[in-house]
Formats: C-alpha cells, sequence, structure tokens
C-alpha cells in the first residue's frame, strides 16, 4: 500500500465518520 493510498483512504474514512456524525445529529433532533 502507498502513502498516497493510505492517506486518500483515511481522508475517505474521515467523511464518512463526519457525515455518520452529521446524520446521527439530525436523526436525535427529531
Amino acid at each position: 500500500m502507498s502513502k498516497k493510498t493510505l492517506i486518500i483512504s483515511s481522508a475517505v474514512a474521515a467523511v464518512f465518520a463526519a457525515a455518520g456524525v452529521v446524520w446521527f445529529f439530525i436523526i436525535k433532533k427529531r
């Protein structure tokens, strides 16, 4: 696994984590 792939995969994981947290808060507010 190259360094570039690792950076991209961690960035994607961070985006998914952020989206999950935002989605969770939206569901909880209702």
